[in-house]
């Protein structure tokens, strides 16, 4: 048997948007799941080759803050997709964050479709890559 969707309800509408599903799994039970979406995203990591050297934002997160007191996180620069494509939305991204203009991009993962279904995965993987190089021959 296939996983159906069953119900679907809007908790929370804003900034984020939170759904509670109801599924009924392979096995045939039928549980509630909730599913907290912030659209689509861009994410670009803009590296100086002279300086040998990838280029950071600091902001502030109210989760980490939280949970370890931490003021800043570094991260990656990224946003929103707003009313553009995502190559506009990395370039605009990364001069309100980091104050500079990209001059050229190149995809870093999913390199068919340029988009990372599961960041966990695609930094494990990128781990093991480095670590056991013969395992990608």
């Amino acid at each position: 048997m296939n996983p159906k969707i069953l119900a679907r309800e809007s908790v929370y509408s804003g900034y984020l948007s939170i759904e509670r599903l109801r599924v009924r799994l392979a096995d045939g039970a039928e549980v509630w799941l909730e599913i907290e979406s912030h659209g689509e995203a861009a994410v670009v990591l803009p590296y100086d080759p002279d300086r040998r050297c990838a280029l950071l934002a600091r902001l502030f997160r109210v989760a980490v803050f939280d949970t370890t007191g931490e003021k800043s996180l570094e991260e990656a620069c990224a946003g929103m997709i707003g009313n553009e494509d995502a190559e506009s939305a990395a370039r605009r991204e990364a001069y309100e964050e980091l104050g500079v203009n990209l001059r050229s991009l190149e995809l870093a993962a999913d390199v068919d479709q340029g988009r990372i279904a599961d960041g966990k995965l695609v930094t494990l993987l990128l781990a093991l890559r480095h670590r056991r190089p013969e395992l990608f021959c």
